[in-house]
């Protein structure tokens, strides 16, 4: 069900079917459904979708891409790795950080 809801809420928002409020409200609840039944996995990309939502909230967004980093390299998931890496270089960007953002795509 988790799983479901990250990703309706992907495909609608990605689409314009629901503006940026009711995506991550429903990816927040994504998040939440996961971890209520042990699912760190979708729990993880419910982290990451919700740090892409937040490109105004650097410091927000980076601690919800480090968070489902974590669990992407645990799990050997190299694509997810590397968009969380991506997103950490971004928001660190976003904070004038080169040396963090640098570090990160390294």
């Amino acid at each position: 069900m988790a799983n479901f809801v990250v990703e309706f809420a992907g495909n609608v928002a990605s689409f314009g079917f629901l503006d940026f409020d009711q995506a991550i409200r429903l990816f927040e609840r994504a998040r939440q459904l996961a971890l209520s039944i042990g699912d760190q996995y979708t729990a993880a990309m419910a982290k990451h979708n919700l740090a892409e939502m937040r490109p105004a909230e650097p410091i927000e967004a980076a601690k919800l891409y480090l968070d489902a980093l974590q669990v992407f390299r645990a799990v050997g998931d190299q694509f997810y790795v590397a968009a969380a890496l991506r997103g950490v270089a971004w928001t660190a960007l976003r904070q004038a950080d080169h040396q963090r953002a640098r570090a990160a795509l390294e």
